[in-house]
């Protein structure tokens, strides 16, 4: 074997998300896993005045659900139709009440659950370190950075952050491993293609959104703006595959009553695709767009929940008024969340071949056109972490040049909850004939190893020295089968009590699979 440095996992989870640790691996397949939805979904739906007043306005675009391990709560936080935030809770993250806050008036009273007039919370932080302030709130409007010592009462932070990147999005999150805190948010740029405007028949360039990031140790000083995801071609031909444009002309106009449109119709009644859209796709615009990106900080690497859209027609913006707006074009096309990594939050990697990690719903969903994931701060309960996400029945551009305000059909929105197994991202998968994993030398603190895995069929691990060769005692022979499906299966040595002996220590590890799918491993503490 090839010897390279020893590298020091300590007590961090190790996913299998790459080869980071993989020195030889055979008969094994890496998967990507999908997200459940949970069946209670829609958890949270507009139900107010105000909450169905801008009904041709995105109302789960933005968002974050913090669980507060002092009061024992969930507390929701959501931009309602970019114009104010607001706030619900709940004490199990799947029943949830809107608390009258007393806090907003509207329509002649304040009995309802407005947390901030004129403020679009985009999302929410939470700091267990910070006892006076373990709540952060990025936002778009008067006060860009505010804080909170209760999640209620919030108070401006006189920081330096640049807002001129900022759109009508983004996303932050607290690194406990770092100490610091991260902002995504998203910038145009163009990519040299045009279409008409059909109401000044003038050229209108064709933009795309990248992602940048900004970090800050103190929530007041940030580090400058810096690109960090851009769609590439293949995102771009994805678009054009899946959302081909069938129509002639006429984008503007109601496609769904023209019979030339009748292979529209054919293709939908096979695909779907057109039934998702507000538009039909318009030929030769199709691109890909990212439009937010949530970073769950996960032991030693960065996961991100990519948000992109399927950009598919360029239309007419009518606005809150209900007008066209010649000089602001808008997108329509669907919304999806992809799943990518980093380990140094500057370079990202796309996993599951940049297919859905959190997929569109059926035609008849709540869920079935865009889906916005949401921040929390890493919810995990009974071995499945809690992702909180915004859907809408609709598409991107609903209010298009026939589908004026409150005009489009079965309009839906709220906000949903999808599981996933603990440190359940990526497995590693072996089938009847078996496959093994030889890590890179390693040093770990603890006594025992945890291994989250489905060892059903069967799993076992040999330790070996750098050189490759099995350490007495730790020989494959020797270790105890897993035979259990468990997010944290102990691992034992018939001759051996546990891995105090080796710590500190480089040596390898072999897994060896037969019909097994391992998740993750991890050193910890023996609770002897």
């Amino acid at each position: 074997m090839i010897e390279r440095g020893t590298r020091d996992i300590s007590h961090h989870t190790q996913l299998f998300v790459d080869d980071h640790l993989v020195e030889r691996m055979a008969g094994l397949r890496r998967t990507m896993h999908t997200v459940d939805k949970h069946p209670a979904n829609p958890l949270i739906l507009p139900e107010q005045p105000f909450e169905t007043r801008y009904k041709h306005h995105y109302t789960w675009d933005n968002g974050s659900v913090i669980f507060d391990p002092k009061a024992e709560v969930f507390r929701a936080y959501w931009s309602q139709a970019q114009k104010h935030t607001s706030y619900a809770e709940s004490d199990d993250g799947i029943h949830w009440r809107k608390p009258v806050l007393r806090r907003v008036s509207y329509a002649g009273t304040n009995q309802n659950n407005i947390l901030m007039e004129d403020e679009s919370c985009t999302t929410v932080a939470y700091n267990s370190d910070n006892t006076d302030y373990p709540y952060f709130m990025l936002s778009r409007g008067r006060h860009f950075l505010q804080q909170s010592g209760d999640g209620i009462e919030w108070q401006d932070v006189e920081g330096d952050f640049q807002w001129g990147r900022m759109s009508d999005s983004g996303a932050c999150v607290y690194d406990p491993f770092q100490k610091r805190y991260i902002t995504i948010h998203k910038a145009r740029y163009p990519i040299g293609k045009t279409v008409v405007n059909p109401l000044t028949a003038e050229d209108w360039d064709i933009p795309i959104r990248v992602l940048g990031m900004s970090t800050s140790q103190d929530r007041v000083t940030w580090s400058p703006w810096r690109e960090v995801l851009r769609p590439d071609e293949s995102d771009h031909r994805s678009v054009a595959e899946r959302y081909p444009a069938v129509f002639v002309e006429g984008f503007l106009y109601p496609w769904r009553m023209k019979e030339e449109f009748q292979a529209a119709h054919d293709l939908a009644e096979r695909t779907g695709f057109l039934d998702r859209l507000t538009v039909p796709p318009q030929k030769g615009f199709h691109h890909m767009d990212f439009m937010n990106m949530i970073v769950i900080p996960y032991h030693n690497l960065y996961i991100g929940l990519l948000e992109v859209l399927n950009s598919t027609a360029q239309v007419v913006d009518f606005g809150a008024g209900g007008r066209p707006r010649p000089d602001s074009p808008g997108q329509d096309g669907t919304m999806e969340v992809q799943l990518v990594y980093s380990r140094d939050l500057i370079h990202w990697q796309r996993l599951g071949e940049r297919f859905p990690f959190i997929p569109l719903g059926d035609l008849s969903d709540w869920d079935r056109s865009m889906l916005m994931p949401f921040t929390s701060n890493h919810i995990v309960r009974d071995g499945k972490l809690y992702l909180y996400y915004g859907g809408s029945f609709h598409s991107h551009r609903t209010n298009s040049f026939w589908n004026k305000p409150g005009d489009y059909p079965k309009e839906m929105q709220g906000l949903g909850l999808a599981t996933l197994r603990q440190d359940g991202f990526v497995s590693l998968d072996a089938g009847q004939d078996g496959g093994e994993l030889i890590t890179w030398p390693l040093s770990f603190d603890g006594d025992e190893l945890r291994l989250n895995a489905d060892a059903r069929g069967g799993l076992a691990v040999e330790v070996l020295d750098v050189q490759g060769a099995p350490i007495p005692g730790f020989e494959l022979d020797s270790c105890v089968p897993l035979g259990d499906d468990d997010v944290a299966q102990v691992v034992r040595w018939r001759r051996q009590n546990g891995l105090g002996t080796l710590r500190k220590q480089p040596v390898r590890l072999r897994f060896c699979l037969r019909n097994a799918r391992l998740y993750s491993f991890a050193t910890a503490t023996s609770r002897r």
